[in-house]
This record gives structure tokens, sequence and C-alpha cells, in this order.
């Protein structure tokens, strides 16, 4: 079996395609945040939600947050790999000439650790917002500011 020679072409096209990968999983993450801290604030604000729904929705949205965050931490992983390896690539190949080479300079991906924590505190903050429309947080805040 021969073995596959890649270019620059090649990498550029696995660049693209990570870079895809985590915009599509930063996207599919905002519309669940968003769809679930706005269902749970769209209810009467007197009633809240009961106890048993706003608890499986804050277990749900846990599950939810927890695969999210290794997707994105897999897929952000990825591209900074791949930037590396074309950089890397790029300094010892005559296949890349002068007018790549700016292109190649700005391949500069967060780092997929600082991405990582990014979505965590989101989560957490989207988790706070669910768990604030439970009848018993509710009752503690309007408690703590009746005083």
């Amino acid at each position: 079996m021969a073995a596959e020679v890649y270019s620059v072409a090649n990498a550029m096209e696995q660049y693209r395609y990570a870079s895809g990968a985590v915009h599509v999983f930063w996207n599919y993450f905002q519309v669940v945040s968003v769809g679930a801290a706005g269902f749970v604030w769209s209810r009467k604000r007197t009633d809240g939600l009961t106890g048993a729904l706003a608890w499986a929705i804050g277990l749900l949205y846990i599950a939810f947050a927890i695969a999210r965050n290794y997707a994105v931490y897999a897929a952000q992983l990825e591209l900074v790999v791949t930037a590396s390896s074309i950089k890397e690539f790029s300094k010892n190949s005559s296949e890349v000439r002068g007018e790549l080479i700016d292109l190649i300079n700005a391949l500069k991906p967060f780092d997929a650790t600082t991405v990582r924590i990014w979505h965590g505190a989101l989560s957490s903050f989207t988790l706070i917002a669910i768990a604030a429309t439970h009848p018993r947080v509710l009752a503690w805040v309007r408690h703590l500011l009746c005083r």
C-alpha cells in the first residue's frame, strides 16, 4: 500500500473542516442553551416551574453541556493541532510561496483549554438561570430582597 502524500491544500481543507465543526458545535450549544433558559424564564413569574420540571430541565441541561463541552474541546484541539502542523510543514516546504505565508501565519486558533473553560462558564451561567426558576430558589431570592 502506497503512503498517501498530503499537501498544504489538503491540510488547509482539514483546517476548514475542523473550524466548521467547532462552529457547528457552538451554534448547537447556543440554540439549546437559549432555548432552555428562554423556556424556563417564559413561565409565569409568580408560579415559577414546578420543582420536578425545574430539576428535570436542569439535569438534562447538565448532561447536554458536558457532552457539548467535550465535543467543542475535541474539535478545537483538532483545529489547534492542524494549524500547528500546517505552520511546521510550511517552514520546510517548497510548496508554500510567499503569498501563502501571511495566510498560514494568520492561523491562530484559540487554545482548546481556554475554549473549554469558556464553554463551562457559559454552561454554568445558563444552569444558574434555569435553577433560579425553581420555586424554592425563587422563595429564597424573594426572602433576601424583601428584608
